[in-house]
């Protein structure tokens, strides 16, 4: 789950799978998933399940998802509002909330 406390109307998240050393290239259709957008919403939080099969622990370790925030904007197609880059190396099942800062669109 993903909590964003900046002030947006209608923000979205676009999810990719990426391996550790990531680059543009790898932003493929087969790795992106799409959040619903969340309208008129000051304090979204997302709360959805994506699925991606046949990943064994260990391969599951050596990825990064790249999650990139956007607003739905009336008169533009999508506004770009940042991307935080969440390894997945560690333990995933401890239920801990991790905040991560937005940044510019990695390369």
């Amino acid at each position: 789950m993903f909590c964003l406390s900046f002030f947006s109307f209608s923000p979205l998240l676009f999810v990719f799978f990426l391996k550790k050393n990531c680059n543009n290239a790898e932003r493929s259709r087969e790795s992106k998933r799409k959040t619903s957008v969340k309208l008129e919403s000051l304090n979204p939080t997302w709360n959805e399940t994506f699925a991606y099969s046949n990943m064994t622990a260990a391969e599951l370790s050596a990825r990064t998802l790249s999650v990139c925030v956007f607003e739905r904007d009336l008169f533009a197609d999508k506004v770009f509002l940042g991307e935080a880059l969440v390894s997945l190396s560690g333990d995933l099942t401890a239920g801990v909330t991790t905040w991560h800062k937005l940044k510019a669109k990695s390369t």
